[in-house]
């Protein structure tokens, strides 16, 4: 744990000492990269790029053999959580995004023959769209994140609050999505105070299904069905913009934001179980939320921000999914993610004034209860940690303290912990 706080302390260090720049290039790093293609115009190009970098020291859920066969309970290691290379062009009424991305890149991933697997790199997204009426209503489609359930499931990497977006918010990860993203076309718009999307598309084709049949246990089944989700919000304050699909953790005290929101998604037959006669039961996927954000300015350029969100998940009886993010050994870091029943996340922040034009702190708290009905108690995660924004989220460093729950072989719930020191740079 030393290491990563000598890690941290280094980075901070190096931009520490470049402070008197970084104001004078603010303004330049917050324009971005953008070409007009013609005066007096709304048709133009922008292009962006963004890359997030973990220094992790992580906690196992019980003890693993190293590559010696010697037993270890941690381990510090580095990660490039994502690398993307994002474009934007806007001709009139028409707009073309696309987002090509290394995803989760670690020591156990590499471009080499005797790597055991390769990095990961796709499209996070691709769409296409044309805007119909105004603000009003807006039709596109492709690999998209225009989502439903809450505003979390269409969150900002980049914008986060805390070190990652909630993956609570994203209960189809690893299935039938394509990091929270799916094949389709969306609907979405502002009509005064009320901004909607909703889209419809052919989740991804999955099955977890097993050689042999498995009673009393839910299994993602291959299916050509479409699914159908939504999010419907009230701004109450200041108004958001449906202009792209990403929602930000938080803007810095820079908006007074009340919005209230509810959201569904569903998917028809989309997992089965067995009965013991191996006759099978079919179940649709189908999720709620409702949730707030609030966000509102104080004096000396201070700001506090909330977040709540209250989830209900069904994908099938006493269904759960465990799973661990960027593991070094299968299982280490695993916890229960996803299930039928209810979820409740939370996050507050306080950003203290300014002490530059551009460099801001904020320490955050995030708290995720998930009580599931395959479940015997319900499970608290808890995040605590601090940003610091050079220049707002295009650079900005997060050290973040996890403490998660997890079931040991005789299923006592036990705790683990891992500290993340993250760096941004998203231009």
């Amino acid at each position: 744990m030393n290491r990563l706080f000598l890690t941290f302390g280094i980075i901070l260090s190096i931009y520490s000492s470049s402070l008197a720049q970084i104001d004078s290039v603010a303004e330049a790093v917050n324009k971005g990269i953008k070409i007009e293609f013609a005066k007096n115009t709304k048709s133009f190009a922008k292009f962006g790029i963004y890359t997030q970098l973990w220094a992790r020291y992580s906690q196992f859920n019980s003890p693993q053999l190293d590559y010696d066969e010697n037993s270890i309970n941690n381990d510090f290691d580095f990660i490039m959580r994502r690398t993307g290379f994002t474009s934007l062009i806007v001709i009139d009424k028409f707009k073309f995004f696309t987002n090509l991305t290394v995803s989760s890149q670690s020591n156990t991933s590499a471009v080499t023959p005797y790597a055991n697997r390769s990095p990961q790199l796709y499209f996070y997204d691709i769409w296409a769209s044309y805007g119909v009426l105004k603000n009003y209503l807006t039709i596109g489609g492709g690999l998209h994140m225009y989502n439903g359930i809450s505003r979390h499931s269409s969150a900002s990497s980049v914008g986060s609050l805390g070190a990652d977006v909630p993956l609570i918010a994203a209960p189809n990860l690893l299935t039938t999505d394509q990091s929270a993203r799916q094949l389709g076309m969306f609907f979405t718009g502002n009509i005064n105070s009320f901004a909607y999307r909703i889209a419809i598309n052919k989740p991804f084709v999955t099955s977890t299904l097993p050689a042999d049949t498995i009673t009393q246990i839910v299994f993602h089944k291959p299916t050509n069905n479409f699914c159908y989700t939504g999010y419907f919000e009230y701004q109450i304050l200041d108004k958001e913009s449906n202009f792209m699909p990403f929602k930000n953790g938080t803007y810095l005290g820079e908006k007074r934001i009340l919005n209230i929101g509810v959201g569904f998604y569903n998917h028809a037959n989309a997992t089965l179980s067995f009965n013991a006669d191996s006759t099978k039961n079919y179940h649709n996927i189908t999720h709620f939320a409702a949730d707030v954000f609030f966000e509102h300015p104080l004096n000396n350029n201070r700001a506090i921000t909330f977040y709540g969100a209250y989830y209900l998940f069904n994908y099938g009886p006493n269904y759960t999914h465990s799973f661990g993010l960027q593991e070094s050994f299968k299982g280490s870091l695993a916890e229960y993610q996803f299930g039928t029943g209810e979820a409740y996340f939370m996050q507050a922040a306080y950003l203290f004034p300014s002490f530059k034009k551009s460099q801001k702190i904020q320490p955050f708290y995030e708290l995720t209860i998930r009580n599931f009905e395959g479940l015997d108690s319900k499970k608290y995660h808890h995040n605590v940690g601090i940003n610091y924004f050079v220049i707002g989220h295009h650079i900005k460093l997060t050290l973040q303290y996890e403490n998660r729950p997890y079931d040991d072989i005789d299923f006592s719930t036990q705790r683990r912990s891992m500290l993340i020191g993250k760096f941004q740079l998203a231009i």
